[in-house]
């Protein structure tokens, strides 16, 4: 109902709310009271002043009847069909309703078609501008759950709600505790009063009221903080100005003692407070001020999960990704290009070790009989006796039946470098011939297979044989020298 509040001072009144709520209040114009805005939304005004009822029960009337509309750009939208919509808004010079007809375009940009002061001239053109066969306004949806509020709210003041089966408008009477019909809800979920008691009619209206779901008149800290202060036996008192709302606490006897802001909710108090009054306040608003922030906390927390269930889609799509691949694979010299970038880059190295290591041990059966070595190794390593003094036969054992330092060291380096050699392998050929005549150099072989069988027979044990350095040089030399043989004969089969 903050929209009435809203409209009233749009129209130069200012409201001050009077007693334990923010209804009933008191109006002024300027400076001069005028008279008084009841809790069933009734006027009561000055003698005096009665010539301001032609200007505030319009306000009353067009608030109550757009309570709860949907609002664009500062109208109620009472009706939208086709590409026309038709709108109600206030003319505070007149003190009018007016009601608009507008066209829209796909972005919601509108061109005004006509304006008037009549719903029912509204109505019709309405209708005769967007198509519609009647030139009745297609009402609001109403809302369901207020009129359940309303009947739970009757019902406890002691009214009774039966079905109706006697007219076919209604859905529902209202009859007293004496059975005597009081009024009744429409199949529209429209409440209507029959009855003239004017107690009745208080009634039914507060019960009305309270059942909005937007009956709260103040935002949610401060109709937090007016409820609490009653159980003190404190007061928030609320003056509505154009310039905007004062929120003032007042004590037991109606003494203004502190003042509270409307965005910081910084508590200002006056030289009325006394020590207990401020310890009160502060205690209050503190955990009030604790309660909003879990709130927005468990927010926060909520839209954050949302996030994380929400799956990261790439900025590169698969098939991008594919048709780039296949046009750099299709240029030798782009491609070696792509593979030296990728290969100069720490992550896309370490991510590409490891995704051929996968595929190694998913396709080749080398793999298989390594990790049968690694195991026969581990057994000798547990039947191997610990003696402090090793007998003459025993120091001839086999380098087969022990695992040695030496050995491990070079199977992880003949593992790194045969991952690296694969990734060469049809992009770079010279670097990919260089690195396999080093790795022959160094293991003896660039084949899984052979280097595992070289690891059985104990070549790798540490001992650094002349001889098999010797072997390994031969065997380095005798391969330059074909590769240097191959390399003069591509040249002059070229020329």
């Amino acid at each position: 109902m903050n929209n009435l509040f809203d409209m009233l001072t749009k129209a130069g009144y200012e409201v001050s709310s009077i007693g334990s709520d923010v209804l009933p209040c008191t109006l002024r114009l300027g400076d001069e009271p005028i008279g008084f805005l009841l809790d069933n939304l009734s006027l009561r005004l000055l003698p005096d002043r009665e010539e301001e009822r032609g200007r505030l029960q319009p306000i009353l009337s067009f608030s109550t009847e757009n309570q709860g509309i949907e609002q664009e750009q500062g109208e109620y939208v009472l009706s939208r069909y086709q590409n026309v919509a038709l709108t109600a808004t206030f003319d505070y010079d007149s003190c009018h309703p007016v009601y608009n007809i507008y066209s829209e375009d796909k972005d919601k940009n509108r061109t005004l078609l006509n304006s008037s002061e009549e719903k029912a001239a509204a109505a019709k053109d309405f209708a005769s501008r967007s198509g519609l066969v009647s030139g009745d306004i297609p009402e609001p949806i109403p809302d369901v759950g207020r009129i359940d509020r309303f009947i739970d709210a009757a019902q406890a003041k002691g009214y009774q709600i039966r079905e109706s089966r006697e007219t076919t408008h209604r859905a529902y009477d209202i009859t007293d505790k004496d059975g005597r019909e009081v009024g009744y809800i429409g199949n529209n979920n429209r409440v209507t009063i029959t009855s003239e008691n004017s107690h009745v009619k208080h009634t039914l209206t507060n019960a009305y009221l309270d059942s909005s779901s937007n009956a709260v008149l103040l935002p949610g800290f401060f109709e937090r903080l007016k409820e609490n202060l009653k159980k003190i036996g404190m007061a928030l008192k609320i003056v509505f100005t154009p310039k905007g709302r004062h929120y003032a606490i007042h004590n037991s006897d109606h003494q203004e003692i502190a003042s509270v802001g409307e965005q910081t909710h910084t508590v200002m108090y006056t030289d009325l407070a006394t020590e207990a009054e401020k310890a009160k306040i502060d205690a209050l608003v503190e955990g009030l001020r604790r309660e909003e922030a879990q709130k927005g906390n468990e927010s926060k927390n909520i839209e954050l999960e949302k996030a994380e269930s929400i799956p990261i889609v790439p900025t590169v799509s698969a098939e991008e990704i594919k048709n780039v691949t296949n046009a750099i694979l299709s240029d030798r010299a782009s491609a070696e290009t792509f593979l030296n970038t990728i290969l100069t880059n720490q992550a896309f190295n370490s991510l590409l070790n490891q995704k051929l290591a996968e595929v190694q041990r998913a396709n080749t059966p080398e793999e298989e009989s390594i990790s049968a070595a690694k195991q026969h190794s581990a057994q000798a390593k547990e039947t191997t006796i610990p003696t402090e003094k090793v007998s003459s036969t025993q120091e001839k054992t086999t380098p087969a039946t022990m695992e040695y330092p030496a050995a491990e060291k070079m199977r992880e380096e003949f593992d790194r470098d045969y991952s690296y050699l694969q990734t060469l392998f049809g992009f770079n050929q010279e670097k990919y011939d260089e690195l396999r005549v080093d790795m022959t150099a160094r293991f003896g072989t660039a084949d899984p297979k052979e280097f595992q069988a070289l690891l059985d027979t104990g070549k790798f044990d540490g001992t650094s044989k002349l001889q098999g350095r010797l072997d390994a040089s031969r065997r380095v030399a005798e391969m330059k020298n074909a590769a240097r043989q191959t390399e003069k004969t591509q040249e002059k089969e070229r020329a």
